[in-house]
């Protein structure tokens, strides 16, 4: 009997390692602002922009093969915003934001670990620190990434030629998809519809004069 438990636990732990295994082996990494601009596009795979599908589109779009208004299926709003998707994304990789998320992560991870072996804190201590330390510097500094993007963006769409109030709607249309219901702002990694509509109606004014040059 005990023989047998024996047998199929650990049977189930050489299939939990190997699907484990597996997940990694077979992973497929998907660039977010293909899921982003492929979202955005109307999913006609009517084959008009030059690309098998829209999938294929977007990977296009975002690799710079093709333009943010080469879905001849979509209206031309579609174009101003997937060019207000993709201004984000850049502005975030041109700030390296992921960099000094995954630095600043780092960081406090060996904080944590360091003085909470140092002080003897148990696991509740450590988890109101932790929640503490979000709430107060990791999550707002998330926030500011995210809107020193929509700003760099709108100015990087101005530049190119693409109007950048469409990244108004973009956020209008997610508040409308979401019915307005998210997490309160100070527990999200991401400012919240409103604000950031306010936000980029303002940025957005900024650049106009950029957008008229580029237009001419």
């Amino acid at each position: 009997m005990l023989g047998g438990i024996l047998v199929m636990g650990g049977l189930g732990v050489f299939i939990g390692v190997g699907l484990a295994l597996a997940s990694k082996i077979f992973y497929v990494y998907v660039d977010p602002k293909i899921e982003a601009v492929d979202e955005a596009l109307p999913g006609a795979n009517c084959g008009g922009c030059g690309y098998p599908g829209c999938t294929a589109n977007a990977v296009a779009i975002v690799e710079g093969n093709s333009p943010p208004s080469s879905c001849v299926a979509a209206p031309a709003e579609t174009g101003e915003e997937i060019a207000a998707i993709m201004g984000h994304e850049i502005a975030h990789a041109l700030r390296e934001h992921s960099r000094e998320r995954a630095s600043v992560e780092t960081t406090k991870n060996i904080f944590f670990t360091v003085v909470g072996t140092a002080i003897g804190a148990g696991r509740t201590t450590q988890a109101l620190a932790e929640v503490f330390v979000a709430t107060t510097l990791s999550l707002p500094n998330s926030r500011a990434h995210e809107t020193e993007s929509d700003r760099i963006g709108v100015e990087l769409m101005a530049r190119a030629g693409y109007d950048p109030r469409s990244a108004i709607r973009v956020w209008q249309k997610m508040a409308q998809a979401t019915g307005g219901e998210s997490a309160p702002e100070f527990m999200s990694t991401h400012p919240s519809a409103a604000t950031r509509i306010k936000d980029l109606t303002n940025y957005a004014q900024k650049v106009m004069p950029l957008y008229r040059q580029a237009s001419r």
